[in-house]
């Protein structure tokens, strides 16, 4: 299993726990989270719903991510 495969599960752990969407922007290469009331996608700026709502939650999935890169 690659390590792209590895975060995607860890991603959808953390969608299912969270209820907030994240998917992988290849032009940014990194895994964003999605705003749950507009979808607004977190790399495309903030939608103006909830900016550090989205900002706490990027920063967690970014961590948790992070985990991974010490499997290597």
């Amino acid at each position: 299993m690659n390590i792209k495969e590895k975060q995607k599960i860890m991603v959808d752990a953390f969608t299912n726990v969270t209820g907030v969407y994240a998917s992988f922007c290849e032009s940014c290469n990194i895994w964003q989270v999605h705003c749950p009331e507009c979808n607004q996608n977190w790399c495309g700026g903030h939608c103006g719903c909830s900016p550090a709502f989205l900002d706490i939650k990027q920063a967690q999935l970014d961590k948790i991510l992070l985990t991974l890169e010490g499997e290597k």
